[in-house]
């Protein structure tokens, strides 16, 4: 069997809250990694939720039986990583309100990695890699002193990321994630950083200057100091 035919998280999700589609063994596996991993189903009731839908739709459970116990004892194994990362609108809002760009960098990151290598359980995503060696592959070098003050900021000032045990393993519940209006689509993950907006630093708004000011704000810094300048002036 090719493992290209397996479903990855985004599919194995819409199997699980949608229904079987095709019936078949990769939609099995990716139900039951999706009821295992990610809503905390036992073998057994995956093995029985599956033998009665497949069964309401009119096929031969005994003889699947073999099939359909293969792909629960599957479901063990976790999901092939994702080829593409979905960022949304909300997602990019809520990364705009952070106060320094390193920071924004920093979350930008985190969120990519944590869509592709992490664990996603009915609303909520989780990651169990070491955050500092995330924000190091994501294009992002910080001090020790740097990165204690981002997970400070981060963790406590803006409630973005919790600390959690999970399953006897520290993991971080990424409380940006947003099902919601596409924004971009990543595949490149060694260079994705080009693809975050840069944010005015006083209204949030995007834009296109590097030096964090709409032109709205822009003007007023200018004018600001253009008063300055003459008060010091006198």
């Amino acid at each position: 069997m090719s493992h290209s035919k397996y479903l990855n998280r985004e599919q194995s999700k819409k199997i699980f809250q949608n229904g079987f589609v095709k019936y078949d063994y990769f939609e099995m596996c990716g139900f039951a990694r999706w009821a295992k991993n990610c809503e905390g189903w036992s073998k057994d009731k995956i093995e029985k939720y599956i033998k009665s839908e497949f069964f309401k739709h009119g096929l031969n459970v005994v003889l699947l039986r073999e099939t359909i116990h293969k792909a629960v004892l599957g479901s063990r194994f976790d999901f092939l990583e994702q080829e593409t990362v979905t960022i949304t609108k909300e997602e990019i809002e809520k990364i705009s309100k952070i106060k320094t760009r390193q920071f924004q960098k920093a979350m930008f990151g985190i969120l990519v990695f944590a869509k592709k290598y992490g664990v996603y359980s009915g609303s909520s995503l989780y990651i169990w890699q070491d955050l500092k060696e995330i924000i190091y592959k994501s294009g992002v070098p910080m001090s020790d002193d740097e990165y204690n003050s981002f997970r400070t900021y981060i963790h406590r000032d803006m409630n973005y990321l919790i600390h959690m045990m999970r399953k006897r393993k520290q993991s971080w519940r990424v409380q940006i994630y947003s099902d919601g209006e596409f924004f971009c689509q990543i595949s490149d993950f060694n260079n994705f950083q080009k693809l975050l907006p840069y944010f005015c630093s006083v209204c949030g708004k995007e834009t296109k200057s590097k030096r964090g000011y709409c032109e709205e704000h822009a003007r007023e810094r200018v004018l600001e100091s253009k008063k300055k300048w003459k008060r010091n002036g006198r």
